[in-house]
């Protein structure tokens, strides 16, 4: 796990030329259309949630000056296929890659550029790619606390978390639990469970955290404008240059 001040590092290229801000939209934007590309590609939630992981830890090394996103998304979904062992074929590339022209008709790789990158990515993964995630801790703790009635609403917000950078800050119970503290303050059941959450014994200003997180991330979502997404994605490629090492592999 990384600590927030770590990630604050990250990314130096890109914060040359965008906000910390710009930089957090620009993240959820990208999770946003992974998301959408693995549905459209019929992955299952936990496919797509590893590669949203992978694409995270990604970034915290390389920029997007280096590194088309739209590139990677193609390649983490690909990998992440692999690694749940969901698709083990070849033509999986091209399903993923006829998904994403579905929403960048002019989408410029093809999948021999998938498969260079994939080796970049593995190795900026340091090959580590067992994913631990909190949706099995999510739904253990919800009937540990008996809160049923919170289920649908917690899942909701773990299934959103995957669009900011708590996956690679706190661990997999933690988030789960986060998820259903905003839940029940949601639902006005916070009071209700919190004698459950005492009796857990954990760390409830981290817990406090990755509900601050969560929530802020809906603040994001309130002033949300397509058109200056759009712009900032043309910013990020009209930074990208001829000799980037994402321009080389589709080369």
């Amino acid at each position: 796990m990384l600590s927030k001040r770590e990630l604050e590092y990250s990314n130096q290229r890109d914060r040359q030329y965008l906000s910390p801000s710009e930089l957090r939209t620009l993240r959820i934007y990208y999770i946003r259309l992974l998301q959408m590309a693995g549905e459209r590609s019929a992955l299952p939630q936990r496919v797509i949630s590893t590669a949203a992981v992978f694409f995270h830890r990604f970034y915290t090394r390389m920029s997007y000056q280096e590194w088309d996103p739209w590139l990677l998304i193609a390649t983490t979904l690909t990998l992440a296929s692999k690694v749940e062992e969901h698709s083990m074929h070849v033509a999986q590339v091209d399903v993923v890659i006829q998904a994403i022209y579905t929403i960048k008709a002019n989408f410029p790789h093809k999948s021999r550029d998938v498969h260079r990158c994939e080796l970049q990515l593995l190795h900026q993964l340091d090959y580590q790619l067992i994913i631990f995630h909190p949706w099995l801790s999510l739904t253990q703790m919800i009937e540990d606390s008996e809160f049923g009635e919170g289920l649908e609403v917690a899942a909701s917000l773990l299934h959103d978390s995957y669009q900011c950078d708590v996956c690679l800050r706190y661990a997999p119970f933690e988030i789960a639990l986060g998820c259903i503290h905003v839940a029940a303050v949601l639902l006005g059941a916070d009071a209700t469970l919190r004698p459950w959450f005492t009796s857990l014994r954990v760390e409830m200003n981290t817990i406090g955290e990755v509900s601050k997180e969560l929530l802020s991330l809906y603040e994001v979502w309130k002033g949300w404008s397509h058109g200056a997404v759009d712009e900032l994605d043309r910013r990020v490629l009209l930074q990208r240059t001829p000799s980037s090492s994402s321009a080389s592999a589709a080369a």
